[in-house]
């Protein structure tokens, strides 16, 4: 079963600006963030999913192979699962497809349900340009709704021998989140308190 717990708006954004160093948007769809790379700090973006971006799940269960460690075989489980959600949902609500889209369909109808899939992509990951996804709604009542956060299942738990140890995909998603609750006056998030989620963050 999965916990969920309330947090309040003022208190998440207070503590991501505290831990993150984040750049404006790039466009009205993209957000640059900065990550930790081996303790160095690198270059990411955050950015609505569009449909090219869905076989990232695939991708990520190819690079773990056969391996079984359950952190890296949930990470991937977690990331077709939030697909899955989207396919499923796609056809009978509405997706935003940036913030603008966001502000204008609640604009039109206050009452509306929005969701939005999100994922973080960068340049420098071996193994995937996607490294981190979330899947999360605002509700007809004004609240934002996290479904799912994940990692790519590398970072989540990566090899003994990594070259590359990445730190920050969790948060990053997260302030991004937070920027749809500032932007829409959402006094709180409700988020899935499940052992990856945690985990991510």
């Amino acid at each position: 079963m999965i916990e969920f717990y309330l947090v309040q708006f003022r208190s998440v954004l207070q503590f991501l600006s505290k831990i993150c160093c984040f750049a404006i948007f790039a466009r009205e769809t993209d957000m640059e963030v900065t990550l930790k790379l081996n303790g160095k700090k690198e270059k990411a973006k955050v950015a609505f999913a569009q449909s090219a971006d869905f076989g990232f799940a695939k991708t990520w269960q190819e690079s773990i192979g056969d391996n079984q460690n359950p952190i890296r075989t949930d990470a991937v489980e977690f990331a077709m699962l939030a697909i899955k959600r989207f396919e499923a949902s796609a056809g009978l609500g509405i997706y935003a497809n940036s913030l603008v889209d966001f502000s204008d369909h609640i604009a039109s109808n206050p009452k509306v349900e929005v969701g939005g899939f999100i994922v973080l992509r960068c340049n420098w990951f071996p193994d995937s340009e996607i490294i981190g996804f979330s899947h999360f709604r605002r509700t007809w009542c004004n609240k934002i709704i996290l479904d799912y956060l994940g990692s790519h299942p590398l970072i989540a738990r990566p090899k003994d021998n990594t070259t590359h140890k990445v730190s920050g995909v969790g948060v990053a998603l997260l302030y991004f989140i937070t920027q749809v609750l500032k932007q829409e006056k959402c006094p709180t998030l409700w988020g899935g308190g499940n052992k990856f989620v945690r985990a991510v963050l």
